[in-house]
Formats: structure tokens, C-alpha cells, sequence
């Protein structure tokens, strides 16, 4: 059986992870796997290759940005 990417096993959660910037950083949720380092697009999320937990910009982020560029 093939494993796809992005699908946890049965009997676990998906799990999204929210930050402010657009960079995350993972290293499993029990640092089971090495530190690595994402950069988030905007309007969008990346999923960690190791352990599938998902990341994403939070809506703080996102307001922030909206702010600025609205008093530009």
C-alpha cells in the first residue's frame, strides 16, 4: 500500500498548526524528526514531509498585512 502524501493514519486528527510570518519550522511533535523549515505562500498552508502537520498563516498575519497595504 502506497502512503499518500498529506494523509495521517487512521485514528489520528489532522493537525494545523497557525503562525504569524511566513515561515514555520517543525520538527515533529514529539522531535521525532529533523528541525526543518517551510515558508508559508500567502492565502495558502504547506504540509511538513516528515509527520503531515499542516502550517499555516494565522488570521492575525493576515490582517496585518491587509492593514498596510490598505494605507498604501
Amino acid at each position: 500500500m502506497v502512503k499518500e502524501h498529506g494523509k495521517r493514519p487512521d485514528g489520528f486528527e489532522e493537525k494545523i498548526i497557525y503562525v504569524e510570518g511566513d515561515v514555520a519550522s517543525c520538527s515533529g511533535e514529539n522531535n521525532d524528526h529533523p528541525l526543518t523549515y517551510y515558508r508559508i505562500p500567502k492565502n495558502g498552508y504547506v504540509v511538513c514531509g516528515y509527520c503531515d502537520i499542516k502550517f499555516a498563516n494565522s488570521i492575525k498575519a493576515f490582517l496585518k498585512t491587509w492593514k498596510f497595504l490598505s494605507q498604501v
